[in-house]
């Protein structure tokens, strides 16, 4: 009775020159996908899981990302069973296991740059459980990117897939 739905991440990506487009300067909204998929209080970039009501309204399984009491929920959207798509495709639930399956786009890079991340990967990703899946942190197997500033065209940090931090001044969820 429960129905999936995916949302891109609604992301500028072609000016991060393939690689995770994590814009934070002033008036770059539209190329920080840090405001959207990396975001626990926005829809897109996500995997939406709902129980329609005959009434047209719809509830929120008790086994989505954020259902717990334990999350603001001026920081959460209630909907999200999974979070961190650049652009899921396509998804299937596979009838024998009852398992979700995402195709999801990665970005654009055709290699690998030392300093900014991988090159750009197309995963088909099993979503078994509530979660955050990477994107714009890391991409594949937690495969990660670096920290970027777009201002000075430094790189940072690599990405941590075991701690993802959201600093992003677009934020407006969870940084954690």
């Amino acid at each position: 009775g429960n129905l999936y739905l995916t949302a891109g991440d609604d992301t500028n990506p072609f000016e991060s020159s393939g690689f995770t487009p994590i814009d934070e300067r002033d008036g770059r909204e539209a190329f920080d996908a840090q405001r959207s998929s990396g975001n626990t209080n926005d829809l897109r970039g996500s995997v939406l899981k709902i129980t329609p009501q005959d009434d047209g309204s719809y509830t929120i399984p008790d086994d989505n990302l954020f259902v717990d009491d334990q999350y603001d929920d001026s920081l959460v959207r209630d909907e999200i069973y999974g979070m961190g798509f650049r652009n899921p495709f396509t998804a299937a639930v596979d009838s024998a296991t009852d398992e979700l399956w995402v195709a999801d786009y990665g970005p654009d890079s055709g290699s690998w740059d030392a300093s900014r991340g991988p090159m750009g990967t197309t995963e088909y990703a099993k979503v078994d459980e509530p979660g955050f899946y990477g994107w714009p942190y890391f991409t594949g197997h937690a495969v990660p990117y670096r920290d970027y500033d777009f201002e000075t065209g430094e790189s940072g940090d690599i990405f941590d897939p075991e701690n993802p931090t959201n600093d992003s001044p677009n934020n407006t969820g969870l940084t954690e």
